[in-house]
């Protein structure tokens, strides 16, 4: 019998799957400037808030952008097989995706694809693992997904469809599930309301629990900033001069510091003048602030009786025994080291100079 050779290769430090997660992590671009249709429907309109804002970035690991993915191509692969079993499915209009923007831009959502059955359709396929799709099956997708049937109420109002087929894939064992969704006015008309307070606010809405344990909350990408008091990232949509612009159909901001807008595409590279919203501030009230031209916070943390300065240093009155902090150093930050003057151990370095001409 031969002897086995050992392939030269280090078998325990070979990690194949994770090569491949980081591939996926790679392409991974930034988090979305708008407010998705697709995801109206999520229950937490604080979170959805947060979410348009640019607060935090959801983070998913490498499998659940595969998985994602998956889920991309299944869409392809049924509509192909649609195709061929004899249903017309509009899916691309000039090469793009059928899509709708509303609210200047800042609301915006695209279609799988529109069938015709008698009259044309709305279109929404999605797969489900094996419980989920036992589920489907018996509680209807109103019940069982009513993100997803929220999704279907808001394309086909913006498409003006009376109807829609939601197709579902068990991706246990190929099993397919399709259910007719009657199109309701009365939904749709709530639900572009809820975007457009969302997106017109500029504090967000009540939480859906005040208990961060709940399963409402532990699971939420932005527990953190919501519950704990942890600093959002700076970003232009995060400032205090910033609002979004619902005249165009960009989804740009107007920046009341530089008095213009900023194109979409900026939107995540605030500049130096950035001041963050005071209703990130947990359990502090505003004893004085600056301008829109000079902008600065002056606050009181109420329980600790700490006070500090938020603002850049050129524009940031400068109180004797009162640190001051700009959004650079706060990004990201738990609130214990800027209200706690024992652990307040961030560093006064402002980085670049306050800048002179509109950055954008």
């Amino acid at each position: 019998m031969d002897e086995v050779r050992s392939p030269g290769v280090d078998l325990e430090r070979l990690d194949i799957a994770g090569a491949i997660y980081k591939v996926h992590e790679s392409r991974s671009g930034a988090g979305r400037t708008y407010l998705g249709g697709s995801v109206i429907g999520t229950p937490c309109s604080r979170a959805l808030w947060y979410q348009f804002t640019g607060a935090q970035d959801a983070k998913f690991p490498g499998r659940m952008l595969r998985l994602f993915e998956t889920g991309h191509r299944e869409e392809d692969r049924l509509i192909t097989e649609l195709r061929k079993a004899g249903y017309s499915v509009l899916d691309r209009v000039n090469g793009q995706q059928i899509a709708f923007s509303e609210l200047g831009g800042h609301y915006k959502g695209s279609a799988d694809g529109i069938i015709e059955i008698g009259q044309p359709m709305l279109l929404e396929i999605k797969t489900h693992n094996k419980s989920s799709f036992a589920a489907l099956q018996k509680h209807g997708v109103a019940k069982h997904k009513p993100q997803h049937f929220a999704q279907m109420q808001v394309y086909m109002q913006q498409f003006d469809l009376l109807g829609g087929i939601y197709l579902a894939v068990s991706k246990d064992d190929e099993s397919i599930y399709s259910e007719i969704v009657v199109a309701d006015k009365a939904i749709g008309d709530a639900l572009l309301e809820k975007a457009r307070t969302i997106i017109t606010s500029a504090a967000p809405p009540e939480r859906i629990s005040e208990d961060p344990a709940s399963f409402a909350c532990k699971f939420c990408d932005y527990k953190d900033i919501c519950h704990q008091a942890v600093m959002p990232r700076k970003d232009c949509r995060t400032c205090f001069a910033s609002s979004a612009d619902l005249s165009g159909t960009d989804g740009d901001w107007s920046c009341a510091k530089w008095k213009a807008s900023v194109p979409n595409a900026h939107v995540r590279d605030a500049c130096p003048s950035h001041v963050f919203l005071p209703v990130f501030f947990r359990d502090s009230i505003v004893l004085d602030a600056g301008t829109n031209e000079s902008p600065w916070l002056h606050l009181k943390h109420e329980p600790s009786g700490q006070q500090f300065v938020h603002g850049p240093r050129e524009t940031a009155p400068a109180l004797e025994g009162v640190p001051v902090y700009g959004s650079d150093e706060l990004a990201g930050q738990p609130a214990a080291r800027y209200y706690d003057p024992v652990r307040a151990d961030l560093t006064l370095n402002f980085g670049p100079l306050l800048e002179t001409e509109v950055p954008f």
